[in-house]
């Protein structure tokens, strides 16, 4: 008899858990802040400006179209289920994850997404705010 192959990989599950449960404590720990900037960029003023331009005459201009529209409408596509501001961050904590779990599907290694999943610090604070990077990374 062969050797089965494994569905899930346990070691795996534990460190895409353990970088959502880290995310989601600095996450709670920025929202309860009131001088932390939860927006890298008005990702969220871009995404109500989409929203209006739809009822909007369309000379007029948006003033945040000098950021890639993507990300604000993948915002205003979310904002029908939740507020914009939970819907940025479920798209980058969700894309954070998947970033993760991509990079083990590459190199199934363990050791190299655990570091990746954890390391630099700066990619755990960026999955934690309304910012492109974890998105770009996942795609």
């Amino acid at each position: 008899m062969g050797q089965k192959k494994k569905i899930f990989n346990i070691k795996l599950g534990i460190i895409l858990i353990s970088a959502l449960i880290l995310r989601i404590f600095f996450v709670n720990l920025h929202l309860s802040d009131p001088s932390y900037s939860i927006q890298q960029d008005e990702y969220i003023g871009y995404a109500t400006e989409i929203n209006n331009k739809f009822s909007t005459p369309p000379d007029s201009q948006m003033s945040s179209s000098r950021l890639f529209p993507g990300y604000p409408i993948a915002i205003f596509l979310f904002s029908d289920i939740t507020s914009p501001l939970i819907a940025g961050i479920y798209i980058n904590l969700f894309s954070s994850i998947l970033a993760i779990y991509i990079l083990w599907l590459v190199t199934k290694n363990l050791w190299t997404t655990s570091l990746f999943a954890f390391f630099p610090p700066i990619w755990v604070m960026q999955g934690t705010k309304i910012a492109t990077e974890p998105l770009t990374v996942f795609l």
